[in-house]
């Protein structure tokens, strides 16, 4: 091997090192049982509303619906930004960005009575 396939195949070895560092953060904050510590992006007020089903099982592709319903629908009405979601272990949320939480807060209980009245919910601010 030469000087330059050598400096060649040290760099790449590195690069799957970097991946394998970014892939293995990931897998860890989306295994844990507990939802994400809250994140503020951006000005405003952000909302997060946090969703239980039973037992600790992941989100099923069921699950994973009614949340993208809920996202849509929290955009069509204009409740507020989606800043980002995700699931864990028995639960999912949503955390979006609003102008009025306390309007926010109403319309996201009539969006959830509306597209999963028997879900256990709560809204944090965030």
């Amino acid at each position: 091997m030469n000087g330059s396939t050598s400096r060649n195949s040290i760099a790449n070895l590195s690069r799957c090192g970097v991946l394998l560092a970014i892939i293995l953060a990931l897998l860890w904050s989306c295994s844990e049982g507990e939802p994400p510590a809250s994140v503020s992006e951006g000005p405003g007020n952000n909302l997060r509303l946090i969703i239980k089903w039973p037992g600790d099982d992941l989100a099923s592709k069921q699950d994973l619906e009614i949340r993208d319903k809920i996202e849509q629908r929290i955009v069509a009405e204009k409740v507020g930004n989606i800043v980002r979601s995700g699931t864990g272990m028995g639960w999912m949320d949503i955390v979006l960005q609003v102008k009025d939480t306390a309007r926010a807060r109403i319309e996201i209980e009539s969006i959830m009575k509306a597209i999963a009245p028997d879900s256990v919910f709560a809204i944090q601010a965030e």
